[in-house]
């Protein structure tokens, strides 16, 4: 077994920089990957801090000096209607051809290693051609944005100059206090007992399983409520919406009242406890993230057509947090 290296070799990567420095524009699709890989290239560590990184930046593999344009913002102002645009699909889009993909580039090799030139040749140049080539046809998409803008800087020009210092945001380690969640997670899983209990004893002392809407659906007709809906197996609808309404007809004090509400409660207790505390405990182990309690979340421009900022993790790529950082409750 070989174990391969990933990556092109030094000089090729000081070439392609000394010459994207040296132009006017570059283009680009999905920048902040490229950019990140150049900040990177050379070091073995990727935990090390900031400052420290930078006093050994002496490659020269410093994006902010840089003048790039992402084609992929260009191709997201032409139709927000398609979130996160990608290369292949916007050369279909706008160019009516596509290149071939990684996939089927590479065949049964593991990597571009395996590959001989002449096999990955064509895959490399298509995807540069098809970058330039809509560089140039949606080009008038950037224009038009900021064209469009009351202010000194239109839509296009900062969705394109946001995306270094994102990336750099992105880089940085947020540090998780494990300690805090630990204690969090005791107290939901206390709070969820609770609430089972109280609902049992409403229940003529029956346990039933809370999560289950077959099981809920039983014990709401066992007290005579009906949330106003069933679904396609007849089963009375319980989530947050038809209870909330159900609970117009009863008192605080009626069992029905209570059972509703202790049902919306171990909803709310359980997503609290699963997604926003022994979700990021996991995340933390440093058997799966080297960085041990420190977590990286990943930001997503050009998803929504408004332009603000959406953000989620991605099961395939263990770099950020699997976690959308922005629905975090209090």
């Amino acid at each position: 077994y070989k174990k391969v290296k990933p990556g092109l070799g030094p000089e090729a990567v000081y070439m392609f920089y000394d010459k994207m420095v040296s132009c006017n524009i570059v283009l680009m699709f999905n920048a902040r990957f490229d950019m990140r890989v150049f900040e990177k290239y050379g070091f073995v560590q990727n935990n090390v801090p900031y400052d420290e990184r930078y006093k050994k930046l002496n490659n020269g593999l410093d994006m902010s000096k840089v003048k790039f344009m992402d084609v992929q913002v260009l191709a997201f102002l032409a139709d927000t209607n398609v979130p996160y645009p990608s290369l292949k699909k916007s050369e279909d889009y706008f160019l009516g051809w596509r290149g071939a993909s990684f996939e089927d580039t590479l065949g049964d090799a593991e990597n571009f290693y395996y590959l001989k030139p002449e096999e990955s040749v064509v895959y490399a140049a298509t995807d540069a051609l098809g970058t330039f080539l809509l560089g140039e046809v949606l080009s008038q998409f950037y224009k038009e944005a900021n064209e469009d803008s009351k202010g000194p800087y239109g839509s296009g020009y900062l969705d394109n100059t946001f995306l270094y210092p994102l990336m750099m945001m992105e880089e940085e380690l947020v540090n998780v206090d494990l300690d805090l969640l630990h204690s969090y997670s005791e107290y939901y899983t206390k709070e969820i007992n609770r609430v089972e209990q109280e609902s049992f004893a409403i229940n003529n002392n029956e346990a039933f399983n809370m999560g289950s809407p077959k099981q809920k659906s039983e014990v709401l007709k066992k007290l005579g409520i009906d949330t106003g809906e069933v679904n396609k197996r007849g089963e009375l609808k319980a989530d947050k919406l038809h209870l909330q309404k159900a609970l117009e007809n009863y008192s605080p004090e009626d069992c029905q009242y209570k059972m509703m509400k202790n049902i919306l409660d171990y909803a709310t207790l359980n997503k609290q406890k699963g997604t926003y505390v022994d979700n990021f405990i996991e995340m933390c182990n440093p058997t799966k993230n080297p960085y041990g309690n420190r977590l990286r979340f990943s930001y997503k421009t050009m998803v929504v057509p408004s332009g603000r900022l959406a953000a989620g993790g991605d099961k395939k790529n263990s770099y950020f947090a699997d976690s959308n950082i922005q629905n975090i409750t209090k």
